[in-house]
């Protein structure tokens, strides 16, 4: 078992001993790309927490939005976000209904 498969294990025993709500909406999901590394590596996993609430995002946070073909995790940097890896702004931008949650642990 892998140290991320892990420790999303104990998270959810701890949700589930506890009857937190917090724990309702995380999900893993892999990094297929490498536009965030290397804060999230090619072939790394990371965990979402789908219960974020759009209005309460920080600028420097990883936020998760559909850009109408894929999920993307890309780091805030105002009204926009970018890739840590990447040089440019990303031209899709982030709103409440694309809006997926926020990066909350990764492999």
């Amino acid at each position: 078992m892998s140290k991320m498969n892990l420790v999303f294990c104990m998270l959810l025993l701890i949700g589930c001993a506890s009857e937190s709500p917090y724990l309702s909406g995380v999900y893993t999901f892999p990094v297929i790309g490498k536009s965030m590394e290397p804060t999230l590596p090619f072939g790394s996993e990371y965990v979402l927490d789908s219960d974020a609430r759009f209005e309460d995002v920080k600028v420097g946070q990883i936020v998760v939005y559909w850009n109408g073909k894929k999920l993307v995790a890309h780091r805030t940097n105002g009204f926009t976000t970018r890739g840590d890896n990447n040089k440019r702004n990303d031209v899709w931008p982030v709103t409440k209904a694309n809006f997926r949650g926020l990066v909350i642990l990764s492999e």
